[in-house]
């Protein structure tokens, strides 16, 4: 017996089924993230700039993060 593998974009009605469960996620993290008790209390900053950019372009590295 020989079993075709069929990509699971071409399945009957999976687009619809993708909507539907995006849908549900999409709610339920909404919902998480309305939740006061869960809400954060600070926030961090990264400060992940273009050091060597900054460095090439004869600007102090500061200026990288911007």
């Amino acid at each position: 017996m020989v079993v075709e593998k069929i990509p699971v974009e071409r399945l009957p009605g999976i687009a619809q089924i993708q909507r539907l469960l995006m849908k549900y996620y999409e709610r339920k993290l909404f919902a998480e993230v309305m939740n006061a008790a869960k809400m954060p209390q600070h926030i961090a900053i990264i400060l992940d700039g273009n050091r060597r950019y900054a460095e090439k372009m004869g600007v102090d590295r500061f200026y990288g993060h911007f």
